[in-house]
């Protein structure tokens, strides 16, 4: 019998730490003023040659709008579950400063996304530990 003591990964199963917002894409899709300056950051900085039309980028659960929220806020952790239904994006507790208080940690976290034109509060940033299974 084989015993392993190293951390053991399977490519078929996801975890998602952070603190952040975890919000229902349906919703946010809705707030037209915040998808309409996303959309103008991707078709301004878009790599692929072949843009999405506003509609498109609206309606398609797709990778673009991630990327585009975690360029304009600076928050590279990002993703979404359930099929593209909820979009999770934040900061690793981890990169919290030794002198900062969970206070200001969200603080920081809630002015990166108001920024680009959330309208976030304290009680919308959670902790977020979601975890599922791609088989």
């Amino acid at each position: 019998m084989k015993r392993k003591a190293d951390f053991i990964t399977n490519s078929s199963s996801t975890s998602f730490v952070c603190w952040g917002l975890n919000k229902e894409l349906y919703n946010l899709k809705k707030d037209e003023k915040l998808m309409e300056r996303i959309y103008d950051f991707y078709t301004k900085n878009s790599k692929d040659k072949e843009i999405l039309s506003f509609e498109d980028f609206i309606d398609q659960d797709n990778y673009e709008f991630m990327e585009c929220v975690a360029e304009l806020t600076s928050l590279k952790d990002y993703s979404t579950v359930q099929e593209g239904e909820y979009f999770m994006i934040g900061t690793h507790w981890e990169k919290m400063k030794e002198d900062q208080t969970l206070k200001q940690f969200k603080d920081e976290i809630i002015s990166s996304l108001n920024k680009i034109g959330f309208e976030l509060t304290e009680k919308d940033i959670e902790f977020i530990s979601e975890s599922w299974y791609d088989g």
